[in-house]
């Protein structure tokens, strides 16, 4: 992982080896001072099959199960909030 400040906003790089099936993620802990996933902000970096390419979703983590429309792991835009993850460039 690689991180830095480009005028507002922040640069994350994510490096790694996976396949079709695999996901990777990054995100900030739902609590200061120590790892937290509930009430965390996280990227997911995917291959989407169907669309044959990859792709970043921006996700909140209100509580450790499946999103069911209101709380769970839940894409930001399922949950009334935007994407605000952007997919730059990767390498194959």
């Amino acid at each position: 992982m690689q991180w830095e400040i480009v005028k507002d906003s922040v640069v994350i790089e994510l490096y790694g080896r996976m396949s079709e099936d695999e996901y990777m993620a990054f995100g900030l802990s739902g609590a200061n001072g120590r790892s937290q996933m509930v009430n965390g902000d996280v990227v997911v970096a995917f291959y989407d099959k169907s669309q044959m390419r990859f792709r970043v979703e921006d996700y909140y983590i209100s509580h450790l199960s499946q999103c069911d429309g209101k709380q769970g792991v839940c894409p930001d835009e399922r949950i009334g909030g935007k994407n605000d993850a952007i997919l730059s460039k990767f390498c194959a």
